[in-house]
């Protein structure tokens, strides 16, 4: 009898096994109703964090760059600390100063690279090329703005030499503690060292004549030159003068060369009319330039002649 229980079973499970597709109970087959779709779920509501609508992403942001300019300014690197005019007053070199050496007819100048502890060696490295070379401090001077002598870094001057006989014109370019200063020839541009002494500071007038900068004065005759009249450009110490003459040369007058103009010379004054012209110059000389009152050409005539 458990036998036969057991294969009905098994014949039970097998017949459903193998039963077909259409076999199968449909939902709502038993007519109890009709199967309704599934309802559609709500959008979900619009949230701040999250966009119904995908956004673009923002553009990447790109820090602006500062304006490039086009003709950059070139900025001179910073001298050393103690190498500027007026540093040093006296004869103590320190590391970094601008100094001048003379030697044998020769002059280096250069940056002071380093001083012996007892001072009485200097190593300089030369402007020129750079090379390093060792002096005497007795030879070396310091980079000064004025000299004692009153000397300036960028003022006119004159080298006297031969004892007065010849002058030169110069503009300093820079003096230095042991009495040298650099300079170049305001004619041709050579630069040269000289020694204070033999320079001659520029002034805006001398004490003993009254002759100054700018006035126009009357040239003696020297030689075969007539008189003329001439613009003095510079004063020197000493009476010495660079004037330019009536055809726009340049020379050189002494004390004693030129004359000044005064208001009246043996009462005949500058303004008056007589009837060679009217008066416009006088000098102290005597000479008076007189303007032809028909032409307006000027001569230049002495008292002699027009009293």
């Amino acid at each position: 009898m458990k036998n036969l229980l057991i294969a009905m079973l098994v014949v039970f499970n097998l017949s459903h096994a193998f039963a077909e597709e259409s076999d199968l109970p449909i939902p709502g087959g038993d007519e109890s109703g009709t199967v309704e779709p599934l309802p559609e779920l709500p959008p979900p509501p619009p949230s701040d964090e999250w966009p119904q609508e995908p956004q673009p992403l923002p553009p990447e942001q790109t820090p602006e760059q500062p304006p490039v300019e086009t003709n950059p300014t070139p900025v001179p690197p910073a001298p050393p600390s103690s190498g500027v005019p007026g540093a040093d007053t006296d004869d103590r070199l320190s590391v970094g100063d601008r100094a001048l050496v003379v030697n044998g007819g020769m002059f280096l100048t250069g940056n002071v690279v380093s001083v012996s502890r007892d001072g009485k060696l200097v190593t300089l490295r030369s402007d020129y090329n750079g090379n390093i070379s060792t002096y005497k401090s007795k030879q070396v001077g310091v980079w000064l703005r004025c000299s004692s002598k009153g000397l300036c870094e960028g003022h006119k001057a004159m080298y006297e030499s031969n004892r007065g006989r010849n002058y030169n014109p110069v503009t300093i370019l820079a003096t230095y503690s042991n009495g040298w200063s650099l300079v170049s020839e305001d004619f041709t541009g050579r630069k040269y060292v000289l020694q204070n002494k033999e320079i001659l500071n520029s002034e805006n007038c001398n004490r003993k004549t009254g002759i100054c900068r700018g006035q126009t004065v009357l040239s003696e005759a020297m030689g075969s030159a007539p008189y003329f009249e001439a613009q003095v450009l510079e004063v020197y110490a000493g009476g010495v003068y660079l004037i330019s003459t009536y055809t726009g040369s340049k020379d050189i007058r002494k004390n004693g060369d030129l004359a000044k103009q005064v208001g009246c010379y043996k009462k005949l004054c500058a303004g008056q009319q007589m009837y060679f012209g009217n008066i416009l110059r006088v000098y102290e000389n005597g000479f008076f330039v007189i303007q032809d009152p028909y032409s307006g050409n000027l001569t230049l005539r002495p008292y002699r002649e027009i009293r």
